[in-house]
Order: C-alpha cells, then sequence, then structure tokens
C-alpha cells in the first residue's frame, strides 16, 4: 500500500491508507478519539482516557461491552510490549453475517493518560492501487498501531 496519510494531533501520530475515513471526538487533557473507517467499513480507533486508569479495566469494559452484542465469541488475553510500552488486552475472534470477525484490544498507560486501541473486521481484504497484491486489512490495522507506538510523544 503506497498511499498513506498522517494523522498528527492531540500528541497521536500515525499513519492510515488514503480514502479511509477519519473521525474525532474532542480531546482534552483526559479523554478523546480517533477512529478510522475503511471503505469496508472495518473500523479502528484509539482512545484516550483520563490518568490513574487501569488499563486492564479498559480492556475489560470494551470486552464486556462486546459479549453483550456477541455472545458466542472466543477471545484469550493478551500482553505483549511494542516500542517500549506494555500493553494488556484481548485478542478476539467470532462469526457475524456469514463473516468470520477478528477484533484486538491493546490498552496501555503513560505518565500522563491511559489509551485504548481497539480494532474490528471481517475477512476483508484491501485492494491496493498500482496492481499490488491484496493485503489482509489486519495486516493493515496493525501496521497502523505500530505506527502510533513508534512515534509516541508524551502529552
Amino acid at each position: 500500500m503506497s498511499d498513506f496519510k498522517t494523522y498528527d494531533h492531540y500528541g497521536l501520530h500515525f499513519h492510515y491508507p488514503t480514502g479511509w475515513e477519519l473521525e474525532e471526538t474532542p480531546f482534552d487533557s483526559q479523554t478523546g478519539s480517533v477512529q478510522l473507517t475503511s471503505p469496508t467499513n472495518a473500523f479502528w480507533i484509539v482512545t484516550r482516557h483520563p490518568f490513574g486508569t487501569s488499563p486492564d479495566t479498559v480492556a475489560a469494559d470494551v470486552l464486556k461491552s462486546i459479549k453483550k452484542d456477541y455472545r458466542d465469541l472466543e477471545y484469550e488475553p493478551v500482553i505483549k510490549t511494542l516500542f517500549g510500552h506494555q500493553l494488556t488486552g484481548y485478542e478476539i475472534h467470532f462469526f457475524y453475517l456469514d463473516l468470520t470477525n477478528t477484533a484486538s484490544i491493546l490498552c496501555f498507560a503513560d505518565e500522563t493518560t491511559t489509551h485504548g486501541i481497539f480494532w474490528q473486521c471481517g475477512d476483508q481484504m484491501v485492494v491496493n492501487s498500482g496492481g499490488e497484491s491484496p493485503v489482509e486489512i489486519e495486516k493493515v490495522f496493525e501496521a497502523i498501531t505500530y505506527s502510533l507506538l513508534k512515534n509516541w510523544k508524551n502529552v
């Protein structure tokens, strides 16, 4: 994928594909969010939560919300470190509208706030321009997340 835009506001800096819809909710020192939506309606969200909010609590609350809508889901806890950030959350799989859906919840805290990263997609592919091979949308979400964490700015 060669066509990208860059988001650089509120201490968040990441790259995302051109042609995706970006929506912000107002940011202040403790809350706010940015959502990206692909042309296939898959989405990626980063949220800011008040300082002192446990990343585990944020992840558990998101999982609880998803379980209300999708009762037959499978999930497993995740703990990993990316670019010096300790991330906790869940990897989730479920069926909806004859699609296998994948979702990821990753949360972390820094010196000023707690952040959550959540994305969800079905068995969709992103078709690249210029005749390039299609890429799984899950890989695109991973790349967006990596660019966010690699370029992290404490605000």
